[in-house]
């Protein structure tokens, strides 16, 4: 039974109004979480900008920029909490792509699907090195590890802009996947 049929009276016109409504208390509510996930999604890439600038852990007091060039030499003594940077990296690729409306709907979905899995595996390596007591990176010779004494700001604001990631990722994906099947003009 179509949906035009149970409505008494002008039913189109009635039909129309209720789809328009919804349609646009939905486009303001899309206009809202857009925004919302923009600022956060821009606050996050700050934070990590500025865990580059900033110390990361003692004793060395290692700057952030320079975990992020050679801490890929980490994963091949066991350290994976690097790859919480390409994690990062394409979770935001992602998210963009999840955000531009040009893309099918289909694409959209997609793309906020992995960009949570990706913010999540970010989330994850960025948290294993909470369970480190020693990293190769530091003054050492070869082959020798720094004891990691303390974790420093540089640290906590990288973790926080993973963390950050994942909230905007999860909350993008909830308004891409609820949006309205069809878009096509009502009164055709």
């Amino acid at each position: 039974m179509d949906r035009r049929s149970r409505v008494p009276g002008d039913g189109r016109r009635l039909c129309r109004s209720i789809f328009v409504k919804d349609t646009l208390e939905h486009r303001a509510r899309l206009k809202i979480s857009s925004i919302c996930v923009a600022l956060i999604w821009c606050t996050s890439v700050l934070l990590y900008s500025a865990s580059l600038m900033l110390p990361c852990f003692g004793p060395d007091n290692s700057p952030g920029f320079g975990l992020l060039l050679f801490g890929i030499l980490g994963i091949f003594c066991g350290e994976y909490s690097w790859l919480a940077n390409p994690s990062y990296a394409i979770a935001s690729v992602c998210l963009i792509v999840a955000r531009t409306r040009s893309n099918s709907a289909d694409v959209r979905r997609w793309g906020s699907s992995f960009a949570i899995l990706f913010a999540a595996a970010g989330v994850l390596f960025a948290g294993i090195f909470l369970t480190q007591d020693t990293t190769f990176y530091g003054d050492h010779p070869v082959g020798l590890k720094t004891k990691i004494t303390s974790l420093l700001v540089g640290y906590w604001t990288w973790l926080s802009s993973n963390v950050l990631l994942l909230f905007v990722t999860t909350i993008l994906h909830v308004f891409v996947t609820e949006e309205p099947e069809s878009t096509a003009n009502p009164a055709e």
